[in-house]
Order: C-alpha cells, then structure tokens, then sequence
C-alpha cells in the first residue's frame, strides 16, 4: 500500500511538472496585471510596464538589427493562450532583437507575448489611423494551432459480435 501511494505521488508530481513547460512570463500574468483596453485609453501613462498579451500574427517585418510583429490583440485564457474565438481589443506592435521567421511566425498564428510597453505608433490600416502600444518583447511563446477537423469522434463499436449484448451469436467466439 505505502509503495502504491509513492507511485501515485510521483506520478502526480510528473504530470503537475509537465503541464509547466511554458516560461513563466507566459503563464503568469504580471503584477499589477495590465489590460489591453486600459492601455489602449491613454498609452502614454504605461509606458515602461510589464505585460502579458496576446493575438494573432498580421504582419511580420524583418529588419538589420530587429524584428518587428504587427498583432491582433486577443483576451487570454487562465495559460496565457489567446481565445480566438472571442472579440479583438485592437492591433498592438511588438518587437524584438531576434530573427522571427516569416515561415514559422506567418500571419494568424497564435501567440502570447510578455515584455514592456515601449512607445506609441500610429497606423493607418485601410483608411483608419490607429494609434497601437508598441512593445519591447522579453519573451515570446508560439501556440500549436489546434485543428479540430483531423478528429473524427467514433462511438464505441463492439469488435466482435458476441461481445454485443444483443446479438443473437454472443457466445460464439469472434473467429466464428
């Protein structure tokens, strides 16, 4: 029984550790945690906070010495992933040192970002002028889109028929 116990612990302990693999400026949102729409009143008034956002890629745009991510800001769920599937605040602009690759970083992927508010901008998009937080990224997490489609939900089918409690051959062995 004691043995038993162990191996349920650290089998508890395992999976607990494996459910924390995303960095923890992803996972955790900072503290005062700040949210788009706040941001989006008076940008001026953050800048130099930390944030925890999110959204799907528009544009990426590569430079000599940056790159630069043009977002679709999206609400968060309780692991930092962006929720599609509910109504965008606006745009932000994010940018970092490092080389994203338009391959992997293409437009309507799904990421979370965490860093600081660095400056403003305003955008024209379409014929509208929009003025986005612009964010210095310290860490950057790319979401596995989930694809819903590839799965074909099966009910349980009996594989033999004297397993059906039904059939008339029940007791006949699956061979017959």
């Amino acid at each position: 029984m004691v043995i038993t116990m162990k191996v349920l612990i650290s089998l508890l302990f395992i999976t607990l550790t494996a459910c924390s693999s995303l960095p923890t400026s992803i996972r955790t949102e900072p503290v005062p945690e700040l949210k788009f729409e706040q941001a989006q009143t008076a940008i001026e008034l953050y800048i130099g906070q930390r944030i925890r956002w999110g959204g799907q890629i528009v544009k990426v745009s590569n430079q000599e010495n940056q790159s630069i991510l043009e977002i679709v800001q999206f609400p968060l769920n309780s692991y930092g992933r962006p929720m599609i599937d509910k109504t965008s605040q606006g745009r932000f602009i994010a940018h970092s040192k490092d080389f994203f690759d338009p391959f992997i970083y293409r437009q309507g992927t799904a990421i979370t970002i965490s860093g600081t508010i660095e400056s403003e901008r305003t955008m024209i998009i379409d014929k509208k002028s929009l003025s986005m937080p612009v964010i210095d990224i310290t860490e950057i997490h790319r979401w596995r889109p989930r694809n819903y489609n590839n799965h074909t939900v099966t009910p349980y089918l009996y594989q033999h028929h004297f397993y059906h409690p039904y059939s008339i051959h029940r007791y006949r062995p699956y061979w017959y």
